[in-house]
């Protein structure tokens, strides 16, 4: 698919649908540990036509998700792209509670959202200026705004997007 939509001010890189296949495989890699499927999932994010960005900035998860599922999955896929663009991973947000969105409707997923994310207060490198936010699925843009909007408030000039697959 391979395509660049600009949702709530912001541009975002899409791999593709969020449909089967892909749709089983991010849940079997983000729900049921199935790691294998990273590499898969990372060669679609590097197909991608992604802007020259300073740092890839992962969605945050809190804290309790991340004890739920034992890791960060757009972590984990923000390695290995980083690795193989020769970027770096930079984590100056974190999400001090997270409830799913997973069935909300996009008023219910923006209203969810609205102060989710604060600055990591240990932070005390500059902010890069351009940045790319990875997430892995994206439905109303929501997440990825608030992110964008934090990372705005420390600095950054140019934030993109990019998702495996969109729900649009």
């Amino acid at each position: 698919m391979n395509q660049v939509i600009t949702k709530q001010e912001i541009s975002f890189y899409i791999a593709c649908q969020y449909h089967f296949p892909i749709d089983r495989v991010i849940q079997k890699f983000k729900y049921e540990h199935q790691l294998h499927w990273q590499n898969l999932l990372t060669g679609l994010i590097l197909q991608l036509p992604l802007p020259k960005v300073q740092a890839i900035v992962p969605m945050p998860i809190s804290e309790a998700r991340l004890i739920e599922r034992g890791y960060n999955q757009t972590l984990e896929i923000a390695k290995h792209v980083g690795k193989v663009l020769n970027i770096p991973i930079w984590q100056p947000i974190e999400r001090i509670h997270q409830h799913t969105q997973k069935g909300l409707d996009r008023f219910e997923r923006i209203e969810n959202i609205q102060n989710q994310f604060k600055m990591i207060k240990t932070q005390k490198q500059l902010p890069y200026r351009r940045v790319l936010i990875l997430d892995d699925v994206v439905t109303t843009g929501s997440s990825v705004l608030a992110l964008k909007l934090k990372l705005e408030q420390m600095g950054c000039q140019n934030v993109y997007a990019c998702a495996i697959a969109s729900t649009d």
